[in-house]
């Protein structure tokens, strides 16, 4: 083919950003022109490079991996007032392991602190993690054997009421969980 045509890529809705190298030109996910040809166009989830393309020309795209929380829909009751950690198209859960000192069901996550990703060479063979801020809530200070509370009353044990016991929560890749000890797993972290 002689003249120009459309090469398109496809771009992830959970990718914020992204750049892509075409030959010796390169572009950005900031409504950039493409590399070589007329601009690019992702607003429907696809990016287009119209040009002249030659023999052994070279295209890298580069996608943006970084953490991010994601919350269910509302009307998901299970998973209400939840979020889940992901990098990239992978979802990340916690382990107990990685968590001692009480299960995960009193485990909360800052949802307003940005997650991090840390590469642990030492752990599974070598993963990328994502590293949250959280809180175990205190145990109940109710007093008593029954588990329910008077509903006008602040939840013992509530951390918005008593602050709780901070957490570095470490969440490794869904696909790598129960390769270290026996223990709990949560993919949806309460946010409080």
């Amino acid at each position: 083919m002689d003249g120009p045509w459309t090469l398109s890529l496809r771009i992830p809705q959970w990718c914020p950003s992204f750049a892509v190298r075409a030959g010796r030109t390169t572009g950005t996910g900031a409504g950039e022109d493409a590399p070589g040809g007329r601009a690019a166009c992702t607003e429907d989830g696809w990016l287009r490079l119209e040009r002249v393309w030659a023999p052994g020309d070279r295209i890298v795209l580069e996608l943006d991996l970084a953490p991010r929380l994601t919350r269910a829909d509302p009307r998901v009751d299970a998973v209400r007032g939840c979020v889940a950690l992901e990098r990239g198209p992978l979802v990340h859960c916690l382990e107990e392991a990685d968590h001692p000192g009480g299960g995960l069901d009193d485990v909360v996550i800052d949802a307003d602190a940005p997650p991090t990703t840390e590469f642990r060479p030492g752990l599974l063979g070598g993963v990328p993690v994502v590293v949250a801020s959280g809180r175990r809530r205190a145990a109940s200070r109710s007093g008593t054997w029954w588990p329910y509370q008077d509903g006008g009353a602040p939840f013992a044990g509530d951390p918005a009421e008593d602050g709780g016991e901070l957490l570095r929560l470490t969440a490794v890749p869904y696909y790598a969980w129960a390769n270290r000890e026996d223990g709990a797993m949560r993919v949806w972290i309460p946010t409080g």
